[in-house]
């Protein structure tokens, strides 16, 4: 994937990946939103890797030129996963179990762990059922909280 960014009416292609492109998704978003003039300033949360991150859409309104300008501010929040070394230690995971753990934590299924770690979908929910265990619960759903609890301790 490429994001145009405009340079003196120069467009130029830069290489985003992984958590980048998901930013870059919502401010596609708040900036498309805002091109209709809509009155509120939009705002989105996205979960990256291993922060949250808060965007805020502003239009600048400018003399020189009649097209608007939108900035997207972005806000890394402060709840953000423990390291995976934290991890290991609270609930005894393995690195691996560590690394599902994260990628449970994003709300992925098993399938998508497979085709990320390139394990087998029987290998992902053999390590989500023992992460489970070792955290104490028994949804997948509540993998980011009893993480989150982890880092407060």
């Amino acid at each position: 994937m490429s994001v145009l960014i405009e340079k003196q009416r120069a467009v130029v292609a830069e290489p985003v990946a992984g958590e980048q492109q998901i930013l870059v998704f919502a401010a596609a978003s708040i900036v498309r939103e805002m091109s209709g003039h809509a009155a509120a300033k939009p705002i989105r949360e996205v979960v990256g890797h291993d922060c949250r991150y808060r965007l805020e859409g502003h239009r600048l309104q400018t003399v020189m030129d009649s097209t608007p300008v939108v900035l997207v501010f972005v806000e890394p929040l402060k709840e953000s996963l423990p390291n995976d070394e934290q991890l290991r230690r609270r609930f005894g995971l393995t690195r691996k179990e560590a690394g599902v753990a994260r990628l449970l934590a994003e709300g992925q299924t098993n399938e998508q762990i497979a085709v990320r770690l390139s394990i087998s979908p029987h290998t992902a929910r053999h390590h989500t059922e023992r992460i489970l265990a070792k955290l104490g619960t028994n949804s997948r759903t509540m993998v980011r909280n009893a993480l989150m609890q982890a880092a407060e301790q």
